[in-house]
């Protein structure tokens, strides 16, 4: 049995219509977040943009541990010329080691795929970290309460507070 697949030089002599895609993150690569309104589907989240020929591995609330392991099943028989993985940085069960084997494992598989790393963050997810001077503890306001005090002109309805 040979777990290789090559993908025969793909940056050269392939037609970018005809790359094979695929795709690995959480809800929002999923699809979750997507307007709930009439004409609009989980076939609108970013994946089924890219390209036609994409498959969409990414899991509703969970991250990429479970890809890591369980690459093999998940790919089947499978060939890919473009892999991106998309990672919330925030999230404490993601670490860039899991995007770095998940990446490792898809270049042993397919040694000529090309691999889009994406890391996205989200204002809402970001927090304000001071250490106080007089206990020498960490305080940690998010983001939206940090700027009521010090940036009152902006609006916390602002899209740059929401995650939609």
């Amino acid at each position: 049995y040979d777990s290789t697949r090559t993908t025969s030089n793909v940056a050269t002599t392939t037609p970018q219509e005809q790359l094979r895609y695929v795709t690995f993150g959480s809800s929002h690569v999923w699809g979750s977040g997507v307007k709930d309104e009439p004409g609009y589907s989980r076939e609108d989240a970013f994946p089924y943009l890219l390209s036609p020929n994409v498959t969409n591995l990414a899991i509703r609330a969970h991250h990429l541990t479970y890809p890591t392991l369980c690459l093999e099943t998940m790919l089947g028989d499978e060939v890919f010329d473009v892999a991106v993985i998309l990672d919330n940085a925030f999230k404490p069960w993601n670490s860039e080691d899991t995007s770095r084997v998940l990446g490792r494992r898809l270049k042993e598989r397919f040694p000529d795929i090309i691999l889009i790393y994406v890391h996205h963050k989200f204002p809402k997810d970001i927090a304000w970290v001071e250490r106080r001077k007089e206990d020498n503890t960490i305080l940690s306001i998010p983001l939206e309460q940090w700027a009521e005090t010090h940036a009152p002109g902006i609006s916390k309805s602002d899209s740059r507070f929401l995650m939609k």
